[in-house]
């Protein structure tokens, strides 16, 4: 059965269904504004509100009364509502040459179902069956009276489309399909909306608004969130952590990051690179460091290391003086940092650059808060968990700066153990020395 929302009153009024209430559906009569035949509200608790016909048949309501009654209603929403609300897809950019990804002259783009009120624009006029350029008349023309807008061609659509020759006009058309009062009633109450972006169905089936002429490519200063970028930071003791930005970046806010005091710097780059040199990633961001300055100390780096296989990912090199020395001969890579033998391969470094990384687009981050710590309090921190242990648990083990007040500057450690939970612990360095603390800092 079809719901009606709509009837005319003894005095030809039309009436909406959701102003009726059962003192003042008591008190009139009501028609059907396709036949004419006689009405009545139904106002239960169980289904929505509607008329229907006293007779038990519907009338069908013909197209040609839907077609007039549509733009009729349309018109007095636009005449008599402050906002008039459409919604339609546009490929909104951030407007930013892209640094990392290539999407042509823009930057990050995402398809997106836009707001606007034209009555905001500053539409304020509506006129029914209204003639414009081309020849065409449209169903409803809105327009700006000052001149500054284009006019929109509002088009009711029941049966047919608006045609080729029109769409491919270049006006501004809005087309509306309407089967039913209850499509209908969708406008009247909310905005003209295009389907979402992924709602390819309801725009095939011609189940939405289809919105025609009008400007698609858009320009936003927000951040549109439309990317993942892996960020690598190098901290204090050489060590490479690389993650992932919890939630999407655009690009143009990569400058809004910042390094914590116990970070030598952040390096953010393409995820396929990431995927291309996983396994290298740290000397990818050793390079970036050595030509940022810093002074980074590893043996995979180091002039008297020889690269070497093996299945120890954690011993890649050779030492070539480890003999004359007493030293380790397949140190553990970070080794380096306290080796008193350590020279810089510049080699080592030139071919990271021009023939393994040469490709790789980066950018870096080097912007440290007030209180930034030095390193050797982060050595005094990590020695003292080091020697102290966890309660006698002998494992590998990593701290992170926390704060810094007051003169002292405190550190969470962890065991770095997978196969059991080992609650965290706090250190605290003041004046040279490092303690352990009960409350978390």
């Amino acid at each position: 059965m079809i719901k009606y929302h709509f009837a005319r009153n003894e005095s030809g009024e039309i009436v909406d269904i959701e102003n009726v209430t059962e003192n003042y559906r008591d008190s009139h009569s009501f028609y059907c504004l396709g036949c004419g035949g006689d009405m009545n509200a139904r106002l239960g608790v169980k289904k929505s509100h509607h008329f229907y016909h006293t007779s038990g048949t519907d009338c069908g309501f013909g197209e040609s009364d839907l077609h007039r009654y549509a733009k009729k209603m349309l018109r007095k929403k636009f005449q008599s509502n402050p906002p008039f609300p459409v919604k339609l897809v546009q490929n909104v950019s951030c407007g930013i040459r892209c640094l990392f990804f290539k999407d042509g002259d823009g930057g990050c783009q995402v398809k997106r179902l836009m707001d606007y009120d034209l009555k905001s624009f500053g539409y304020d006029t509506i006129e029914e069956e209204k003639e414009v350029e081309g020849g065409f008349v449209a169903d409803l023309l809105i327009s700006d009276s000052s001149g500054r807008n284009p006019d929109i061609l509002l088009e009711v659509c029941v049966s047919h489309q608006i045609g080729e020759r029109k769409e491919k006009s270049g006006l501004r058309i809005i087309e509306v399909p309407i089967r039913n009062e209850e499509d209908l009633h969708v406008y009247l109450d909310g905005a003209i909306s295009e389907a979402e972006p992924n709602e390819y169905r309801a725009r095939i089936l011609s189940r939405s608004p289809r919105f025609y002429g009008f400007k698609r490519d858009v320009q936003s200063e927000e951040c549109l969130n439309a990317r993942y970028l892996p960020v690598a930071s190098m901290l204090l003791d050489n060590s490479i952590e690389c993650t992932e930005i919890e939630h999407n970046i655009c690009c143009s806010k990569i400058k809004d990051l910042s390094c914590c005091p116990d970070e030598l710097l952040k390096v953010v780059f393409n995820p396929d690179t990431l995927i291309s040199f996983q396994k290298n990633l740290g000397n990818f961001i050793r390079m970036v460091a050595v030509k940022e300055g810093i002074p980074v100390k590893n043996c995979k780096i180091c002039h008297n290391g020889v690269p070497y296989k093996t299945y120890d990912y954690n011993r890649p090199v050779r030492c070539l003086v480890a003999d004359d020395n007493n030293m380790e001969t397949f140190p553990l890579h970070w080794s380096a940092i306290e080796c008193e033998h350590f020279s810089l391969s510049k080699d080592t470094i030139a071919d990271f650059e021009h023939r393994k990384y040469a490709s790789v687009t980066y950018q870096t981050v080097k912007c440290w808060p007030d209180g930034r710590i030095s390193y050797d309090v982060f050595r005094i921190a990590q020695k003292f968990v080091e020697d102290e242990g966890f309660v006698d648990l002998v494992g590998e083990t990593d701290i992170h700066w926390v704060s810094s007040k007051d003169g002292c500057v405190y550190f969470k450690a962890r065991v770095l153990d997978p196969e059991q939970y080992v609650p965290d612990r706090y250190v605290v360095v003041k004046d040279g020395h490092a303690e352990w603390i009960v409350d978390n800092a």
